[in-house]
């Protein structure tokens, strides 16, 4: 798309269209006029079992947001607390229970109002909930903390040990099978719901962050260190290290595809396989936090990612045509620092400013093109004042 700007002459408005379908790409989520400071977090988010298009994502100050369209908008609802939450997880639609600092437990039972069930002001952090169905839950936290809903109560079930660990994830496969991690390489197991728990070694001492198995003899564990560990019936073993990040969730949708995200301590990590992690590949995404928290993919072509900075943002095979329009300047004009502006639905993209004396700014640009990213509009900075004359500027986005 390309406009003709003239600086104290007559200017012609031109467009030339840029853009297409892209296939597949992450994209920020709608969240409305809210947001949140970069010290906010969104800490975990679950879409409904059995009804993908639902999802809940929770975080800091006990944030709720909802989406009812697979997390293309999301909506804020009252929780009724203020504790950082730190887990979220629903079986369908309406029945939800969410986890957090101070003994938090809230649960709905309609999708929408939340009443507190368990708090404490003294109590410790539950880091992570899974429930198989309505009558069996777990939840685990801080100092070894386990607790199991037998459809009506909550209550301990600890595993046996003098170490005492925090414990950050929990997954079953079913009523009776599942695992828990947490610090120094932690990872227990138990086939009858808790009662009795069995440490597995994993070869790390590292913390262990989350967990995701799709059967008793296959799943993935990452933490710190960037540590990715493989459960296969021979065995754990590593397929990645790198003690420059933390991974802190991991999410497959089958044996072979799967995802996994984190942070270098200053910028995000999201990693993706399609090999059942022999090899990993690195994402680029529209994301200005330093973390990503946690992730939950419905299907290959649809998926979820949060973290620091209060940040949504979605993976979609159906990324909405690029509408782009010049707007200013526009015809004559006294100001030799203009600033550019441009409509479009996809604030989220780059977009690439050149400026030209000639009729195509893209052939012979004036200037080395000028990036912005995440914005509508730019300022050309003083010490880059154009002369009197006729000029075109256009806006090229890649990758479109």
């Amino acid at each position: 798309m390309k406009t003709r700007l003239c600086i104290i002459t007559t200017m012609f408005l031109l467009l030339y269209v840029i853009g297409g379908v892209l296939a597949q790409e992450w994209i920020p989520a709608d969240t409305g006029s809210k947001t949140w400071d970069i010290s906010f977090s969104f800490r975990d988010i679950c879409f409904a079992t059995t009804d993908p298009s639902k999802g809940w994502v929770v975080g800091d100050e006990g944030t709720i947001l909802h989406s009812k369209d697979g997390g293309a908008t999301w909506v804020e609802q009252n929780s009724t607390i203020k504790d950082d939450l730190y887990g979220v997880f629903f079986l369908d639609a309406n029945t939800g229970w969410a986890i957090g600092a101070n003994n938090t437990i809230i649960r709905t039972t309609n999708g929408s109002d939340w009443s507190v069930v368990m708090s404490s002001p003294t109590g410790r952090i539950f880091r992570d909930i899974y429930f198989t169905d309505s009558n069996h839950g777990w939840v685990v936290g801080d100092k070894n903390t386990i607790l199991y809903w037998n459809g009506s109560n909550w209550s301990p079930r600890n595993w046996n040990t003098d170490q005492n660990p925090n414990l950050y994830g929990v997954q079953f496969l079913d009523s009776d099978t599942g695992w828990g991690v947490g610090d120094d390489g932690t990872l227990i197991t138990t086939n009858d719901q808790g009662v009795n728990w069995e440490p597995l070694l994993t070869g790390v001492n590292l913390r262990l962050n989350k967990l995701c198995f799709i059967s008793a003899d296959t799943g993935w564990i990452v933490g710190d260190g960037g540590t990715i560990l493989f459960k296969s019936k021979n065995g754990i073993t590593s397929q990645s290290s790198d003690g420059l990040i933390s991974l802190y969730d991991v999410d497959f949708i089958n044996n072979t595809t799967g995802w996994t995200c984190g942070t270098t301590g200053q910028s995000t990590v999201l990693l993706n396989t399609t090999n059942g992690g022999a090899s990993w590949q690195s994402n680029t995404i529209p994301y200005t936090g330093s973390t990503l928290y946690a992730l939950d993919f419905m299907s290959k072509d649809s998926g979820i990612v949060v973290g620091t900075g209060g940040k949504i943002v979605r993976f979609t095979s159906t990324v909405p045509k690029l509408e782009l329009n010049l707007t200013e300047p526009s015809g004559d004009i006294n100001i030799l620092a203009p600033t550019f502006k441009w409509t479009t639905n996809r604030s989220d993209l780059t977009f690439m400013i050149y400026i030209s004396n000639e009729s195509d700014p893209f052939k012979k640009p004036i200037y080395q093109p000028i990036s912005v990213t995440n914005g509508i509009s730019y300022t050309l900075p003083e010490e880059f004042a154009l002369t009197p004359g006729e000029y075109y500027w256009g806006i090229k986005v890649d990758d479109v």
